[in-house]
């Protein structure tokens, strides 16, 4: 069995090419879909993968919208199309019936592993995966019933008074009190807040792909820059430090142990390293995206070394 991999994306950015060419290199024999928009699906066609108007599977995702009632600090139509994704996800796995286990990205990360062959283990004990206490940024699913499943976990947060009252208090104490682990899920009433409730329910059937004792293999990071586990040697003023061995990337460790990276989260201003760790074919990049990538690294280098030497100068 190859597995699927799906990506769903409103809009056109540059980073989702990288996204895309990246996962087909590590990734040749899987299925690669974009479940994108009119805006994107050119891109899928350059790149080579399958491509499918997410509107044709968007029944369930309207339906949410009407129980949708917004707590964030990041806009209503971000936030609740990051909802709906997994129920775009849901109407799609039925309606083309992908039987079996499958593997959802985030639009902004990389692939550097063969995921079927993990996967194939991962299943066999697991469900779905996460990464860290709250990130979907990798995101394994047995099968299209444990999705399911979670989409109704999800209805239900807002359907049930009891667990939307929940939600309604803990974002609120969130705002001016620490709410021990509850903390990290609360920032803004989220899909994250979603996976890391669920998450605790059922922790048995959910692997951490962050965590490098359960993976074994190597680590998929939830944000290269920030991430929950703060084990890994930094190099100011990017992420954290790299060090390539057989074209394999590996974080080093505080006592100085290489872990392998197998997958990358670019996450906010992270996506400004994409570039520099990209593995795929770079001639698939059109140079106008080319030189806008390395445009942000290089401002970005040198707007952190000008706030440093001001702040040396007298008067600062």
């Amino acid at each position: 069995m190859s597995i699927p991999i799906i990506y769903i994306h409103k809009g056109y950015c540059p980073y989702l090419r990288l996204s895309l060419l990246q996962a087909l290199k590590s990734n040749p024999l899987a299925r690669i879909m974009l479940l994108g928009d009119e805006e994107n699906k050119m891109l899928a066609d350059e790149v080579g993968i399958e491509f499918y108007l997410f509107k044709n599977y968007f029944s369930l995702a309207e339906q949410f919208e009407k129980i949708y009632k917004h707590h964030s600090i990041n806009g209503y139509a971000y936030e609740v199309f990051c909802f709906q994704r997994w129920f775009i996800l849901q109407s799609f796995i039925a309606t083309e019936k992908l039987d079996g286990y499958f593997l959802y990205n985030d639009s902004d990360t990389f692939l550097f592993c063969d995921v079927n062959s993990l996967v194939k283990e991962f299943v066999k004990k697991y469900d779905l995966s996460i990464c860290g206490p709250i990130a979907p940024c990798f995101v394994f699913f047995k099968d299209g019933v444990v999705l399911a499943e979670f989409c109704l976990f999800i209805t239900d947060q807002y359907t049930d008074e009891k667990n939307y009252r929940f939600l309604v208090e803990m974002y609120r104490r969130r705002q001016v009190e620490h709410i021990g682990d509850l903390h990290v899920m609360f920032e803004t009433v989220s899909d994250m807040t979603m996976f890391g409730l669920f998450y605790l329910k059922n922790r048995s059937r959910i692997i951490d792909l962050s965590d490098f004792n359960a993976v074994q293999a190597g680590i998929f990071e939830e944000n290269h820059y920030m991430g929950f586990h703060q084990e890994f040697k930094g190099r100011f003023p990017l992420g954290r430090k790299i060090i390539w061995k057989k074209n394999q990337p590996h974080y080093i460790t505080n006592d100085n142990s290489l872990v392998p990276v197998l997958g990358f989260h670019f996450q906010g201003h992270a996506k400004r390293e994409m570039l520099k760790i990209f593995a795929g074919v770079k001639r698939k990049i059109p140079a106008k995206e080319y030189w806008l990538h390395q445009k942000k690294y290089y401002w970005f280098i040198l707007a952190t070394y000008k706030k440093m030497v001001m702040k040396l100068l007298p008067g600062h």
